[in-house]
């Protein structure tokens, strides 16, 4: 992830003035459900990143 912050600069650059849109996603499991507690622990991570992230 610091990687590609590094260098979000660079391409919005390259885009050359054309809307730019950087989508990540956060997976976790897999084939079931993943206990609540879990999920409410990432949602706690995820808020400190950003007000409104969160796994479903």
């Amino acid at each position: 992830m610091q990687d590609l912050a590094d260098y979000v600069d660079a391409l919005r650059e390259a885009a050359a003035a054309h809307p730019l849109r950087i989508r990540v996603t956060v997976e976790i499991g897999e084939n079931g459900q993943v206990d609540r507690s879990v999920v409410d622990g990432l949602n706690f991570v995820l808020s400190e990143v950003k007000a409104g992230w969160m796994a479903d």
